[in-house]
């Protein structure tokens, strides 16, 4: 209650235990009565959070006591066991691009993925008729003995299952020249490569380019076969193929016979099967089951090539596939191929049309089909019969042949025909057997 006989302003409290009185000011502004004999409303306590915010210079307070100091946002206790750390916007950002790769990822492979199993059923859709990628599929109908063939074998007649070893006498089969050797012109021919034999005399008929080397191509393959029937000891012996064997040959395009991984293939099998679809996969298996490697055995090839007197040829694989190392001449595979005609066993497998293996075959057929009686056709000599022959292609060789036909005199001949490419008037496949068929003509009585 204001005092006015205090000058000061000072309210009187209730004595202090010392009994003396203590004063306190009185805020200034508040002993002023309320208008009309209305109570003045308590003011604001000066210790409350928040002091009154200054007002402008020059601005009267509005009535009624002292500004409202705007409210302060409240503060989260730091302490508290449920606060929740700060966001990491930056690691997210990382957690978002790594999620991001990987889905890419996964997306890549699955497409590579599949367009691994699409060209591996393509190749081998493309391989699984028997026919030979090296040595040009079977397009012609097989010959029938109205085109001047011998007739099909029997298939009920009895296989050759002996081979004669070191058939010749003599080590190697020794050609000679005379004065009636002819040597043809380029224009008389498609082959770059040409060489026609006496095969009881080792007389050269004719020749072109003889002593030349070129490349082989699946002719290679009358080698190997020889090399293999004299290692061979029981043609009933078996030999089993595997993966790790078959993916090369599957990643180069190789021709095979379509043996089954996993299942035993008696040596026999592996023989027709390297001759008459001219099955890498079969000299693959020779090599491997005889000589423990196919760099062994190439290394017997070369050997045997030596003994032969084939001073010009050089083998680096066992099935023919192109190699600038891999090499021959026309003239020393006439050598050859005038060893192998001197075994009856091997004479016998190169002559026939088709045979019956006892191992299964992964295209679901019964029989190896002969790649080059598909591929003769019409191109036919009128007065000789071609009896063996094995065929090789590859786009650095061109089409080649190794064969052997029998005159209406009774006598034989070798003729190696390589090197033959395509051209618009013959399809490429038949220049090296219209050659064999020029020649028989022209120089067989």
């Amino acid at each position: 209650m204001n005092n006015p006989n205090n000058p000061n302003n000072t309210q009187t409290r209730r004595p202090t235990p010392s009994g003396q009185a203590q004063n306190r000011p009185i805020p200034n502004g508040q002993n002023r009565p309320a208008p009309n004999g209305q109570r003045r409303p308590a003011p604001r306590p000066v210790n409350q959070a928040g002091a009154p915010r200054p007002l402008p210079s020059g601005q009267a307070p509005r009535p009624g006591g002292y500004r409202r100091a705007p409210e302060q946002p409240a503060t989260r206790p730091q302490n508290q066991a449920q606060s929740r750390p700060p966001i990491n916007y930056s690691r997210q950002k990382r957690h978002l691009i790594s999620d991001d790769f990987l889905k890419l990822m996964v997306i890549i492979l699955a497409v590579l993925f599949v367009i691994l199993v699409t060209a591996f059923f393509i190749l081998r859709g493309i391989n699984g008729k028997n026919g030979d990628p090296n040595d040009i599929p079977n397009e012609p109908e097989p010959p029938t003995e109205s085109a001047g063939l011998t007739p099909p074998a029997d298939e009920n007649a009895a296989k050759v299952n002996r081979w004669q070893k070191n058939p010749l006498d003599e080590v190697g089969f020794s050609l000679s020249t005379d004065a009636g050797t002819v040597t043809l012109q380029s224009s008389d021919i498609y082959s770059d490569y040409i060489i026609m034999v006496d095969a009881e005399t080792g007389k050269i008929v004719c020749q072109f380019q003889s002593e030349e080397r070129m490349y082989p191509a699946s002719m290679t393959k009358v080698m190997t076969v020889i090399v293999a029937c004299d290692l061979i000891e029981d043609m009933d012996s078996t030999f089993t193929l595997s993966n790790e064997i078959v993916n090369p040959l599957v990643l180069e395009n190789a021709s095979r016979a379509e043996f089954e991984v996993g299942k035993p293939i008696p040596m026999m099998d592996l023989i027709y099967g390297a001759m008459l679809p001219s099955g890498a996969d079969a000299t693959a298996a020779l090599a491997i089951s005889l000589a423990g490697s196919e760099e062994n055995f190439v290394r017997l090839m070369n050997q045997k090539a030596a003994e032969l007197g084939c001073t010009e040829t050089h083998f680096t694989n066992a099935s023919g596939l192109h190699d600038k190392d891999h090499y021959s001449t026309a003239r020393d595979m006439a050598v050859i191929m005038a060893y192998a005609m001197h075994n009856t066993f091997l004479k016998e497998v190169m002559s026939s049309e088709t045979y019956t293996p006892s191992a299964p075959l992964t295209s679901g057929g019964t029989k190896l089909r002969s790649t080059w009686k598909g591929q003769l056709g019409t191109y036919t000599a009128s007065n000789a019969t071609m009896l063996a022959a094995k065929t090789g292609y590859t786009e650095e060789a061109g089409n080649c042949l190794a064969s052997l036909s029998r005159g209406k005199d009774g006598r034989e001949y070798i003729i190696i025909s390589a090197g033959a490419f395509r051209s618009d008037d013959i399809s490429g496949k038949n220049q090296t057997f219209a050659d064999a068929q020029k020649l028989c003509d022209r120089f067989i009585k």
